[in-house]
């Protein structure tokens, strides 16, 4: 009424190899969780852009908010002041989209003052490391 103990183990044996394919296909691979890196860069280069508008545009209308304040000439520096702002987060934003990121200067690699990182983030270089015109 009993098998014999060789039968079962080739059984139990049998039934491991199927429950780790079984488990193998149904382990996540590594990068499936998340977004992608691209996704992620978009968005964090969507965030910079939006928040280098703002803050230039804040830190000029409060300079200019305080110069009023100082001298007296309301509303005058508030205004000159805004379209300053407005200008710095234009250049902000030209500088975030063509990969200038921090590096000193818009000059084009191998000049002096052009900084050299890494690949993708020079000044004046895309992705690749190909010269922009």
């Amino acid at each position: 009424m009993s098998e014999p103990k060789d039968s079962e183990s080739a059984r139990l044996t049998e039934l491991d190899t199927r429950l780790a394919k079984a488990r193998g296909d149904m382990a996540p691979s590594v990068g499936a969780a998340g977004p992608s890196d691209e996704d992620g860069g978009s968005l964090r280069l969507a965030l910079r852009v939006g928040t280098e508008l703002v803050a230039a545009l804040v830190v000029g209308l409060l300079i200019g908010w305080t110069l009023d304040r100082w001298w007296g000439t309301r509303p005058f520096m508030t205004i000159g002041f805004f379209f300053v702002g407005i200008a710095a987060g234009m250049i902000n934003v030209y500088r975030a989209m063509n990969g200038l990121g921090l590096a000193v200067g818009y000059g084009k690699p191998g000049r002096p003052g052009a900084k050299e990182d890494v690949k993708g983030t020079m000044a004046g270089t895309d992705n690749h490391g190909n010269e922009r015109e």
